[in-house]
């Protein structure tokens, strides 16, 4: 069974994964400025989970633009080599139908 997940454009993706890290960033100075329970015990679960499904995306993204790239890379040397090459018999193999 293949997981499908939906498809999310890499920009929309981008900004969604800087959108969790603000609100991350916002949870830990608010445990920060008010060192009581209840902040410090949210930025540590809350916004330490928000703050690595952050990361997750972005580096999804990262992953996919750096194998997109890779894929264009060997595409395009492909294209320059004529598939239907043929090279003319060297002296060993002259030798060897003689």
């Amino acid at each position: 069974m293949k997981l499908r997940l939906p498809h999310i454009s890499p920009g929309r993706t981008l900004r969604i994964a800087a959108i969790l890290t603000l609100v991350s960033l916002a949870l830990m100075v608010w445990s920060l400025l008010d060192p009581t329970v209840l902040p410090v015990m949210i930025a540590m679960s809350i916004g330490q989970m928000i703050g690595t499904l952050a990361f997750i995306a972005y580096g999804w993204i990262v992953f996919k633009d750096v194998t997109r790239q890779k894929r264009a890379r060997r595409m395009s040397m492909q294209e320059l080599d004529p598939p239907n090459k043929v090279f003319p018999p060297d002296s060993l193999q002259m030798e060897k139908i003689r």
